[in-house]
C-alpha cells in the first residue's frame, strides 16, 4: 500500500487564509470574471496576470500562515507507524511563488507531519501516481480525482467549501481525517486480505 496526499485544503486549511489575502490585496483582480473569480483563485487557478502576480507577491506567504486540518497530523502520523509509504503531491510551483519548495518542508518539518517524498509543482497527478504506484490519493480537486477513476489509484474526495457543489459520482468522498483515516485503514485491510489470499 502506498498512499498520497494533496497539501492545500486536504492537510492544511488553505482556502481560509488564501481567501482573506484575496480580498485584502486582490484589489486589481476581476472577481466578476469567471475566470478570475475568487473561488477559481482558491482553487489555485491563476488565469491572468494579475492573479499571477498576486499569488507571487502572496502565494508563499499564505502557505506558511495556515493551519492544519484537525486530526491530520495524527492520521498521518499513526499510517507512518504501520510504515506505509506516504508521498505528498502539490501543484504547489516555484515559478508561481517563489520559496515555496523550501517554505513547503520548513512547515511540515515545523507540524511534524511525516512522510516519504515530496512532489512540488506537479499538474499532472494521475500521471506520477501511476508512475508511483500509489494506491490512494487524497485530493479536494474535483477534476484531479475524476481524472484518476480510470487508474489503478483510488481517488478520494477531501470535501471542502470549493468543491462540496460538485457531484462525484463513483468518487469517495470523506468530510474530514477522522472518516479519511477509518477509509484508508479499510482499504489496507482489504489490501492485506488480498495478499493472504494469494499467497495461499
Amino acid at each position: 500500500m502506498i498512499l498520497a496526499f494533496d497539501i492545500d485544503d486536504v492537510i492544511t486549511k488553505t482556502s481560509e487564509i488564501l481567501l482573506e489575502a484575496v480580498e485584502r490585496y486582490g484589489k486589481g483582480i476581476d472577481f466578476d470574471n469567471p475566470l478570475t473569480s475568487k473561488k477559481e483563485i482558491l482553487r489555485g487557478r491563476a488565469a491572468t496576470p494579475e492573479v499571477k502576480e498576486f499569488f507571487r507577491k502572496y502565494g508563499t506567504d499564505v502557505c506558511k500562515r495556515v493551519e492544519l486540518k484537525e486530526e491530520a497530523d495524527i492520521v498521518i502520523r499513526n499510517l507512518k507507524k504501520r510504515e506505509i509509504p506516504i508521498h505528498l503531491i502539490t501543484a504547489r510551483d516555484e515559478s508561481l511563488m517563489p520559496g515555496i519548495t523550501q517554505a513547503t518542508i520548513d512547515y511540515l518539518a515545523d507540524k511534524e507531519i511525516p512522510y516519504d517524498q515530496l512532489h512540488i509543482g506537479v499538474h499532472n497527478k494521475k500521471e506520477l501516481c501511476e508512475k508511483l504506484g500509489i494506491t490512494s490519493l487524497t485530493d479536494d480537486s474535483i477534476d484531479t480525482c475524476k481524472s484518476l477513476t480510470d487508474s489503478k489509484t483510488k481517488p478520494i474526495l477531501f470535501t471542502t467549501s470549493v468543491n462540496s457543489e460538485f457531484e462525484a459520482k463513483g468518487i469517495q468522498r470523506v468530510q474530514d481525517w477522522n472518516e479519511l483515516g477509518n477509509v484508508l485503514l479499510h482499504i489496507l485491510e482489504k489490501e492485506t486480505i488480498q495478499q493472504d489470499d494469494e499467497r495461499e
